[in-house]
């Protein structure tokens, strides 16, 4: 008897960490249990803050949701392999009357992710896909995750990109809870390439200030932003290569559009208060 189909239509983000490869060539056994345990600080970091927005959003809602909103954030898969964060929803199976609410979850989860990493010292580059994926215990396949790879491994600054695919999905369909994030959580930009030369492409901001996360005010407030990114990107011993310091240089563009983004927006906040 065959086994019933595990492919469904999901929302896939890979997230490759820069410079841990090399790090983990050159550790001995005890120097790669401090990575494991730096990783497993992140997972367990992540866990906390979206347990945090669980916990808000139920003395919103009524209590009967608790157990739906619960279920949302324990079926989201969330893996890290050797140098690759991997993260998962399947909206086909997402509770009746809450798809918008579990794709802002997935979307909430990706971006406390990219930020506890490089909070830690771990910057990522990573892509958001959606599509049809047979992700069964260990074994994960589908273009989305392929594609969302392939294109992590093409950007040459530390930061979260959206397919037009998957943002179309993500804006269009569920709107109802959305819109709002659509010009705060996100940002066309041209993005530097590995091969050279730039893509317009959509950004996650992933430092956009909230209750949660440190990072944005940290960026917001340094009077040497170059220098706050350099401790970053050399932190854990990696060595600062040049293709590092490229990297770390087209970093400090984006994030500064992403400062300005989040001034503007606090001040549409401000004038809509008066």
């Amino acid at each position: 008897m065959n086994n019933p189909s595990r492919t469904s239509n999901m929302f896939i983000a890979t997230l490759d960490i820069l410079g841990i490869t090399q790090m983990m060539c050159e550790a001995k056994n005890n120097e790669l249990d401090d990575i494991a345990s730096n990783l497993r600080e992140v997972l367990t970091s992540v866990s906390n803050r979206m347990k945090s927005v669980v916990a808000d959003a139920t003395t919103k809602v009524k209590i009967k949701d608790k157990e739906v909103l619960d279920e949302i954030l324990n079926t989201i898969r969330f893996n890290i392999f050797s140098d690759t964060v991997v993260i998962g929803y399947d909206m086909d199976h997402a509770p009746e009357n809450y798809e918008k609410i579990a794709a802002s979850y997935f979307m909430a989860q990706v971006r406390f992710t990219a930020h506890d990493l490089f909070e830690k010292g771990y910057p990522s580059r990573g892509c958001i896909d959606f599509g049809p994926v047979h992700w069964e215990d260990d074994l994960v396949i589908g273009n989305p995750y392929a594609n969302s790879y392939k294109v992590s491994e093409s950007l040459d600054f530390s930061g979260v990109v959206i397919t037009e695919e998957a943002f179309k999905v993500y804006d269009e369909h569920y709107r109802a809870t959305t819109i709002k994030f659509s010009g705060t959580y996100f940002k066309p930009l041209p993005v530097p390439l590995k091969t050279g030369g730039f893509r317009e492409m959509i950004n996650v901001n992933w430092i956009k200030p909230t209750r949660y996360t440190t990072l944005a005010s940290q960026f917001e407030n340094s009077k040497d932003l170059r220098q706050l990114l350099y401790e970053k990107f050399a932190a854990n011993g990696k060595t600062m290569t040049e293709s590092a310091l490229r990297k770390m240089a087209n970093t400090e563009n984006v994030i500064r559009a992403f400062i300005m983004q989040n001034k503007t927006i606090m001040r549409q906040k401000e004038n809509n208060g008066k």
